[in-house]
């Protein structure tokens, strides 16, 4: 009788033990991409009207944190200029915001090229005032976006005093730029070139000439070379396949 007894004690403790065991193996941690962007900048990465990340780099992104092993990613929205602190500070893993790569930025984070592009002066269709470069912009009302490259080649040209008399609104939001552009509170505004395009393609918008072509690209904290190899490889696999066509032709393609 005792026998048996601990015979069925044994099976209730093997099963007891055999479904924690189970249940503990099956909780297993995924892997997830933390990314900065800041989603008012399309055709880059901006909100759609079910407030979801969508935007060339966001689905970049996409594609790449599959193909780097990650079961997850997930975006964090900032202001643009916060980015790459938010990186060091490590609230985020990667920064991908239509991010200029300068000498500067390289000393502060590792970057990983993915495209070139340029900066434009964008202003209202219904303006006459259409300047064909920065040196044009005296006595006017110009906007830019804090942090960018834009904001940098136009205060050179305040300080060295080829531009004068201008009046800078320096902004953390695109779409209080777009809005003071359009309610007459600015001349023109310095923006992205392909952000420009898109915009002059559906609206009231014409851009009047592009400069400083640059390449643009995804950071990565200072020495995380793990990560880097991660997302350059990553980036090489994606490229060389028809999901780099397709997003090209998705956000960058202007279509009448």
């Amino acid at each position: 009788m005792r026998g048996k007894k601990f015979l069925l004690i044994l099976i209730i403790f093997l099963l007891l033990f055999s479904g924690y065991s189970c249940k503990k193996e099956s909780v297993v941690k995924k892997t997830v991409l933390i990314a900065g962007t800041s989603a008012n900048y399309p055709p880059f990465e901006y909100m759609d009207d079910n407030n979801d990340y969508v935007g060339f780099d966001i689905d970049l992104l996409k594609l790449i944190a599959v193909r780097a092993g990650y079961d997850e990613i997930t975006f964090v929205d900032m202001n643009y200029e916060d980015i790459l602190t938010s990186l060091n500070e490590n609230k985020i893993d990667v920064a991908g915001a239509c991010i200029s790569i300068t000498p500067d930025r390289l000393k502060l984070a590792d970057a990983v090229e993915y495209f070139t592009t340029s900066h434009c002066i964008m202003v209202t269709k219904d303006k006459d005032f259409e300047p064909k470069s920065l040196f044009e912009l005296s006595g006017k009302r110009v906007g830019v976006e804090k942090g960018t490259i834009g904001e940098e080649e136009l205060d050179f040209a305040v300080l060295d005093k080829t531009v004068i008399d201008i009046a800078i609104s320096r902004y953390t939001s695109m779409d209080t730029a777009m809005m003071d552009l359009d309610n007459d509170l600015l001349d023109v505004l310095i923006v992205e070139g392909e952000f420009g395009k898109y915009y002059a393609s559906k609206g009231n918008y014409k851009i009047s000439v592009e400069f400083q072509t640059e390449s643009i690209g995804f950071f990565v904290k200072k020495g995380n070379k793990v990560l880097l190899d991660k997302i350059q490889k990553a980036l090489d696999i994606v490229k060389k396949s028809s999901d780099w066509n397709n997003l090209i032709e998705k956000y960058l393609v202007i279509k009448k």
